[in-house]
């Protein structure tokens, strides 16, 4: 998951390197690098719906 709008690792790096780990999945959400304390209301549940769908794919 990457912030669209941080500044530190900015998304395009983070596009890059997913694009070279296997499975990987990049998802880009509204938000800056301390996503996680900036908006833990909108973080959570995203972080909680990947977990779960991997887990119904049996790809935990």
């Amino acid at each position: 998951m990457a912030s669209a709008d941080d500044q530190i690792i900015p998304p395009h790096h983070q596009r890059e390197l997913a694009a070279v780990i296997d499975q990987a999945e990049y998802l880009e959400v509204p938000g800056g690098h301390g996503l996680r304390f900036e908006d833990p209301v909108r973080f959570c549940p995203i972080i909680t719906e990947y977990v779960d769908k991997r887990q119904a794919q049996g790809r935990a």
